[in-house]
């Protein structure tokens, strides 16, 4: 089962007090960003664009005063978005916009547009994987906390290494490139 942005935006709500759209804008783009890190899979399927102030998930415009609905997540869908609160949720929503315009995804993706031109063009899956990946193998960006039990046996810490082996497999062969 795969999330939606809104589902996405909504737990964001039910955790947070916003300051506004943009803020939830750039939280729900960070939380879609450090879940492929942290997880090795985007949280949802919907393209995220290369806005004027920042990438922009279409269907979220407008959203942000609504009362938060009923979410589907998992669990470790809510530890990263958790992660990408505490980490992000400090800054104001034009804080975390000229963030992102400093950032290889937007940038790139934005390419020779003018600073006010409008534009739909999607920032690839790959391209904000690899940046930030990059950025936590630099010991940057949000930490999740782990669901793994503080005192494990030998056969579960074997368990675990070879979860994240597979896990981090993907982001490896793209920074191998």
């Amino acid at each position: 089962m795969v999330a939606s942005p809104q589902d996405v935006a909504d737990y964001i709500k039910s955790r947070f007090t916003l300051s506004g759209e943009v803020q939830l804008q750039k939280l729900v783009y960070y939380s879609q960003a450090w879940h492929m890190v942290l997880n090795g899979r985007p949280l949802f399927k919907e393209p995220i664009e290369a806005w004027v102030m920042g990438p922009v998930v279409r269907s979220l415009r407008r959203t942000a005063a609504a009362k938060p609905s009923a979410f589907d997540l998992t669990e470790d869908e809510k530890r990263s978005i958790d992660a990408v609160i505490q980490h992000y949720g400090v800054h104001y929503g034009w804080t975390l916009s000229e963030q992102t315009h400093q950032e290889l995804p937007w940038v790139e993706t934005r390419g020779d547009l003018s600073a006010n031109a409008p534009s739909d063009r999607e920032i690839s899956r790959r391209l904000i994987r690899s940046y930030y990946t990059e950025q936590s193998m630099r010991g940057e960006g949000p930490t999740r906390a782990s669901s793994e039990p503080a005192h494990v046996t030998d056969d579960e810490l074997v368990a675990v290494a070879r979860r994240n082996q597979a896990r981090w497999e993907d982001a490896l062969a793209l920074l191998a490139q």
